[in-house]
């Protein structure tokens, strides 16, 4: 668990792997871009319907974000999950 008290949580690492949280934050995703880790995220299935990025707020500490093609979809609200 997330641990703002100790110098090492998280642990240093060139890059990290998470699953963002419609409507919800990570504080720890933060704090290990912060110290130079690169974040890639995943995000699983949005049950309210909303598909709404904004609704992902540690998508900004992220490198790379990777919904699968479904997902892609719907965030992006397009026919083509390379759009």
């Amino acid at each position: 668990a997330y641990d703002p008290q100790a110098p090492e949580c998280p642990p240093p690492a060139r890059a990290c792997v998470t699953s963002l949280v419609p409507g919800g934050s990570q504080e720890w995703i933060a704090t290990a871009a912060r110290r130079g880790s690169r974040i890639f995220a995943d995000v699983g299935w949005d049950d309210t319907g909303r598909w709404d990025l904004a609704a992902l707020p540690d998508l900004a500490h992220c490198e790379a974000f990777l919904p699968n093609a479904a997902e892609a979809m719907r965030y992006t609200r397009t026919d083509c999950p390379r759009a």
